[in-house]
């Protein structure tokens, strides 16, 4: 999230992401101020309850209240603003959602944060009187039917994460967040924001009158001054003028700076992380599961009265500064309207070059797949336009960042029904075969020969063809069949780069580290900035070794400690990932060590145990090297804090020390030839473990 995640100005991202004039807004949030859209019957009660609800620990009391005010606000613009365009997608609207978990689409079994229940959806009327039509819905039992809609990750256009406020002091600043919304209402100037970090005494729990019910005029205090002057909007163009300094990336500051609060910053409070966690694992779902409909997703994150918007694609998040709804309601309520004129380019829907199946379909049901989409393309050799039309989904890349990759099968037709030199034909994609995924048929007798391929071919890419992968994962190996050997087919170059002659990569380059969790080397689970190299690819095909000799055969029943091994792998967070992978490399002299303790390797690969240690003992070596060069650059740091040599010598010192120690191949322990001379070592004898077993190799 670090690494992929930049700010800018609400008035940018609104830009930007939505495509709507920065002046445009403006003149939307004067309008609104001119026409006191906060004195609306449904928006006035509609806020009244939310921050009634937002005093209570009960989130879902938040999510109808705030879809009241939203939609209202949509109504009202659409007949109240001069000018407005007619909103492309006629019917949005926004709807609850929590506790609905939304269709992934995935096979039952794969539960790949399967939990997902975003608290507000927003989608088109369209959609919810279509949901109880669906499958999903039919074949639900009556009394799960609340919690199984049907409603798909393609259904969705934009959704809302809805938070209140930690405990710690939410009283004292619901107060004033009460008076500055009945300050607008009366159109006075509103209330400071209170403090809530010099309060030397604990804040009072607001009393009943304090927070008056739906219907009834909000606080008002004795005394004031009724005469008071207008309050002035701040004006949209100079938003974020307080928030332009650069803020630490360690802050996950929720308040904007001109409240001068660290009410989310408190080391008590850890809530921000997890409200994060959140909105990357909706970027994850949305991009990853709607079967290549989406280039792009925006969203909103809501803690209490403080919204900041997201926007994901491939690259990574660019997040906007936080603004008070309530405090800038007209502001917030003018964005909302920016989103409602946005059509399916600003949705991340509008596919190029791809011809929908049909011309006039509903703009409010996005596509479920582009399954009858087509283009036309050249033939190479006929010289003929030829029309390609996309069938069923093969693969989609699950992934947080990099291409997403969306494989379909395709079919082809002729120009005319006259000409016969042109054969209809079926592929997986324009110009690769159908390939089967390499776990479906790998076991005893072949795996040895599977990963020997493997590392032939990242050793040629190296060194023949001067690229790296940089994805090394079990979905990315493939087969075919030739004859009756198993041929490997290494996939998905989505994340590959050319290399110079000095091995660096050409162009540019992501800061964040390439690969697949599970099988990423531990060195760059630990270094994130280091520079991909091939004994990085190496090791993340021996965790993909290791994992198939911990998990497979597929279909059979997988025990307790095997599942919590690849569990731990696969689904814990960052350092839980990188502490369970690199004790495998330390504390060991032996790959026995670990097993059956720390790898318990399944039963058909038993014979493999030797094999294993081979392909482990290469990596250990390398990394006790990079451990003593550690060791001597730390011994260099030790004398230069007792000052035995100054900064000049040892800036030297390191440097020399450096440019003696191989990075690429940790002073020659990890080698395409070292590996192959270990697996060929230990190379198992199936004869002696499979009774009857002809090898064919």
């Amino acid at each position: 999230m670090d690494e992929s995640t930049e700010r800018m100005p609400l008035r940018l991202w609104v830009s930007a992401v939505l495509g709507c004039p920065v002046d445009r807004v403006q003149s939307w949030v004067d309008t609104f101020n001119k026409e006191r859209l906060c004195e609306d019957d449904i928006i006035g009660t509609s806020v009244q309850a939310y921050l009634q609800a937002a005093n209570s620990e009960r989130e879902e009391a938040l999510y109808q209240p705030f879809c009241a005010m939203a939609n209202r606000v949509l109504e009202w613009a659409r007949d109240h603003v001069p000018g407005l365009p007619t909103y492309p997608i006629p019917d949005l609207l926004f709807v609850r959602n929590d506790p609905v978990v939304v269709d992934n689409g995935r096979e039952e079994g794969d539960n790949r944060d399967a939990d997902c229940k975003p608290d507000i959806v927003l989608i088109s009327q369209t959609t919810c009187n279509d949901l109880e039509n669906r499958p999903k819905y039919q074949q639900a039992p009556p009394r799960k039917r609340h919690k199984t809609t049907g409603v798909d990750w393609c259904d969705i256009f934009s959704l809302l994460e809805l938070k209140p406020f930690p405990t710690s002091r939410r009283a004292a600043y619901l107060v004033g967040l009460i008076a500055a919304w009945s300050s607008k209402v009366r159109g006075e100037e509103p209330l400071p924001a209170p403090s809530l970090v010099a309060s030397g005494s604990r804040p009072q729990r607001p009393t009943p009158s304090s927070l008056q019910s739906p219907g009834v005029p909000l606080l008002s205090e004795p005394g004031t001054n009724s005469n008071r002057l207008k309050r002035k909007p701040e004006p949209f163009v100079t938003e974020g003028a307080n928030q332009s300094r650069k803020r630490p990336r360690a802050k996950r500051n929720y308040l904007p700076e001109i409240y001068e609060s660290d009410y989310f910053l408190s080391e008590k409070c850890s809530v921000a992380k997890e409200f994060e966690d959140h909105m990357a694992r909706y970027a994850l779902e949305m991009l990853s599961c709607t079967r290549g409909t989406r280039l792009f997703f925006f969203q909103c994150l809501v803690v209490g009265d403080i919204v900041e918007f997201w926007y994901c694609d491939a690259s990574g998040f660019v997040r906007s500064y936080q603004i008070s709804w309530v405090r800038e309601f007209d502001k917030f309520a003018a964005i909302l309207v920016a989103i409602a004129c946005c059509d399916y380019a600003h949705f991340g829907l509008d596919i190029p070059n791809l011809s929908p199946p049909a011309p006039d379909l509903n703009p409010s049901i996005p596509p479920m797949s582009l399954t009858g989409y087509s283009t036309t393309m050249r033939h190479p050799t006929l010289d003929i336009d030829v029309k390609v039309t996309l069938g069923s989904e093969v693969f989609t890349q699950y992934s947080l960042v990099g291409r997403h990759t969306c494989v379909y099968d395709v079919t082809t037709e002729p120009p005319n029904d006259e000409d016969e030199t042109y054969e209809e034909r079926c592929q997986r994609h324009i110009v690769f075969k159908k390939y089967k995924p390499i776990e479906s048929v790998i076991s005893s007798s072949n795996m040895d020969h599977v990963f020997n391929q493997l590392l032939d071919c990242l050793h040629e890419l190296r060194y023949e063809v001067n690229m790296l992968h940089r994805d090394i994962s079990l979905s990315n190996l493939m087969y075919e069949m030739r004859g009756t050997v198993v041929w490997l087919i290494l996939n998905d170059f989505d994340l590959a780069t050319r290399l110079d002659e000095h091995g660096r990569p050409l162009g540019a380059t992501g800061s964040h580290r390439m690969g697949t969790l599970p099988f990423m080397s531990v060195d760059l689970i630990k270094h994130p900035e280091m520079l991909h190299l091939l004994r990085h690819d190496l090791e993340s095909a021996f965790f993909v070794a290791l994992w198939c000799g911990i998990r497979l055969p597929s279909g059979q029943k997988i025990d307790a400690a095997r599942r919590d091994v690849l569990l731990s792998w696969e689904q814990h967070g960052l350092n839980a990932i990188l502490k369970a992978k690199a004790q495998i490399f330390a504390n060991s002299d032996s790959f026995f060590q670990l097993v059956p303790g720390e790898i318990p390797i399944s039963p058909e690969f038993c014979q493999y145990e030797m094999w294993f240690d081979g392909f482990w003992k290469v990596f250990f070596d390398g990394y006790q090297k990079l451990a003593d060069h550690h060791r001597r650059l730390a011994v260099i740091q030790r004398d230069l804090r007792v000052k035995r040599i100054n900064e000049n010598q040892a800036e030297g010192l390191i440097k020399a020390a450096n440019s003696k120690f191989n990075f690429e191949t940790l002073n020659d322990a990890v080698t395409y030839t070292k590996i192959k001379a270990a697996l060929e070592s230990c190379k198992p004898d199936l004869a002696t473990y499979v009774p009857g077993f002809v090898s064919e190799m």
